[in-house]
């Protein structure tokens, strides 16, 4: 007699494999935290387990990854939903950013992985960019691990952006940044594949060439992964051009910075000739929502392999 730890049977099974393979009547064995087996038809006789969940007339398929949020800004559902993207950031999410605390951040957590875990996600990328204190940061990843999703946090950094609106206590040079981001690899090695330790600049028009060029050199040299927000709206071009004399991305391509380690995000402003290798993630609801961004101009790449690393 067989015993496994979960069997979960009688269900329309979605594979997710290479060929889109569908098991349309079948069963998925459990034991530990490795799935042993996916197989056709009913549960044979003499095959067992702990807990046996019958799934007649459900879907079973693979969890989805989120691959991007902003953890805090579950406190900020609907706010300023009608303003245009570097408004809202002015009026509301930055300021709010500024007057976070460590333990509201856990429970800002708490809430958005619950809120993913119930819709279907397994593993969630959070995007963070108040780094005014390393305290926040602990919380934060205190509350996704609270909840037993599997994690990437992108701890993010800013060098400039006053101009632009970006609070003064969120501005550090990125060689501190670096450093903030090698404590947290260090302090948090032993989640294995639970947690993984990105880095980024947040957004265009709060960082430096300089900043770009001292986060590229830490990546390459720590085989650290890195996202960035990238042609969101008209604004990363136009600071850009401004200061520098090039749009975002032949600037950034001209300093070697889009590399398959990086994940660019949003991308709904680029050009069919700016369309690379580099993978990108695409956020529909809030991309839908802003009025300063279009649509009809992305491929869209895979991310999915890019969460367990």
């Amino acid at each position: 007699m067989a015993h496994h730890d979960l069997i979960i049977k009688n269900a329309d099974i979605c594979t997710m494999d290479a060929n889109m393979t569908r098991i349309q009547h079948g069963y998925v064995v459990v034991d530990g935290e490795t799935i042993t087996s996916v197989n056709e038809g009913s549960v044979p006789a003499g095959v067992e387990a702990d807990t046996v969940i019958d799934a007649e007339g459900q879907v079973l398929f693979p969890g989805f990854i989120d691959t991007h949020t902003h953890i805090f800004q579950s406190f900020l559902k609907g706010l300023g939903a009608d303003h245009r993207l570097i408004e809202w950031l002015n009026r509301s999410a930055l300021p709010y950013g500024k007057y976070m605390t460590p333990y509201q951040h856990r429970l800002a957590a708490q809430l958005t992985c619950m809120e993913a875990i119930k819709s279907g996600c397994t593993t969630l990328c959070e995007f963070f960019y108040t780094d005014q204190d390393p305290e926040l940061a602990d919380g934060c990843i205190a509350g996704m691990e609270d909840t037993g999703i599997r994690s990437v946090f992108i701890r993010t950094f800013q060098d400039c952006g006053e101009d632009y609106g970006m609070p003064a206590c969120f501005i550090q040079p990125a060689d501190k940044a670096m450093e903030e981001v090698s404590r947290l690899r260090h302090d948090y090695a032993d989640r294995s594949d639970m947690l993984s330790i990105w880095t980024g600049p947040d957004v265009t028009w709060s960082t430096t060439k300089e900043g770009y060029r001292t986060m590229l050199d830490y990546c390459k040299s720590e085989n650290v992964r890195y996202a960035m927000h990238i042609d969101e709206t008209e604004v990363d071009d136009d600071m850009c051009q401004k200061h520098y004399g090039q749009d975002i991305v032949p600037m950034l391509d001209d300093m070697g910075f889009l590399t398959d380690h990086m994940l660019g995000v949003h991308c709904v402003n680029l050009t069919p000739d700016e369309i690379n290798g580099s993978p990108i993630t695409v956020s529909p609801s809030a991309t839908i929502r802003s009025p300063t961004c279009t649509w009809g101009l992305v491929r869209r790449r895979s991310a999915k392999h890019w969460m367990r690393e």
